[in-house]
């Protein structure tokens, strides 16, 4: 009866402990891009980006992919600031099991291409996760993946129909 009763403590203790060591080694930058993907897990896309995303799924992924929040988000300039390698982040895929969102950076509002071309980048790591592969890598998988993206025509500001 006391076995019971302790081991689920006990065990709880033990994932808790594992997941402490786990963030402890984590970099900031990490921790920084943990910490706004999971302010960001379950809130609504905008609605633009979401119409956007949903018509590169069904040209370009065969709609494959399902449906991921896409939102405008201001904190991926604070990744920039603490890597500080000149470089801008100009979005950002996550997922935490059946939860996933895709981030952009405000500033490609007014810049279609630009915004085509990081919601694609975002899209490509969101179907390579789908496949199971370590879609944080910019390996040979991503690349191919971004070929044909870019053989299909999808980085060249089509859809002027919807969205921004």
């Amino acid at each position: 009866m006391v076995v019971a009763t302790v081991l689920p403590i006990y065990l709880a203790l033990v994932e808790r402990q594992s997941a402490d060591a786990a963030a402890a080694r984590l970099t900031p930058i990490d921790r920084l891009r943990n910490d706004i993907l999971d302010q960001s897990f379950g809130r609504p896309g905008d609605p633009d980006l979401d119409l956007l995303y949903a018509q590169i799924n069904a040209r370009h992924f065969s709609n494959e992919l399902p449906p991921i929040a896409v939102r405008w988000e201001p904190r991926l300039a604070e990744i920039d600031a603490l890597e500080n390698d000149g470089g801008e982040h100009h979005g950002l895929f996550g997922a935490r099991g059946d939860r996933a969102v895709i981030l952009l950076r405000p500033s490609l509002r007014d810049d279609r291409r630009a915004m085509i071309g990081a919601l694609c980048h975002e899209m490509a790591h969101a179907y390579l996760f789908r496949g199971g592969e370590d879609s944080a890598r910019h390996g040979p998988a991503f690349d191919a993946v971004l070929r044909r993206l870019a053989l299909e025509g999808a980085f060249e500001g089509a859809f002027e129909g919807g969205g921004r």
